[in-house]
């Protein structure tokens, strides 16, 4: 289960693993990404848009937004940026030039596929 299972209270395990596989794929240099560095990615971007800044922004004023102290000494701006990067890669371009996150292809369609069953589970009421 990757070793993250209180991100499985927000995300299945086959979202993250999805997602997981995808970064290893794609993320510069090989180097592998660990549970951690996913767990701190993910609650990075919690707090991008929380505070609408940009990684600039909150990688530069760590005082200001303290509150994101704990993920940035795991996860520093060049691995963010990566990790990042790797999300914008597609199976027919591989490179760090980023495009819109998850654009069209296979795995695309599997991930948008285990969201929309995540997101039934999570909407549904009992009538």
């Amino acid at each position: 289960d990757f070793g993250l299972g209180s991100f499985y209270c927000f995300f299945s395990p086959n979202i993250v693993s999805l997602m997981m596989t995808h970064i290893q794929e794609y993320i510069e240099g090989g180097n592998l990404m660990t549970p951690g560095e996913f767990q701190a990615f993910i609650r990075l971007i919690f707090w991008l848009c929380f505070f609408r800044v940009s990684p600039t922004e909150l990688f530069d004023n760590r005082e200001a937004y303290s509150c994101a102290q704990a993920e940035i000494d795991v996860l520093p701006f060049n691995r963010f940026m990566a990790i990042h990067a790797a999300l914008g890669c597609s199976e027919q371009r591989r490179g760090l030039a980023w495009t819109a996150h998850f654009d069209s292809d296979r795995f695309m369609v599997n991930f948008d596929a285990e969201v929309s069953k995540q997101a039934s589970k999570v909407a549904y009421v009992k009538g």
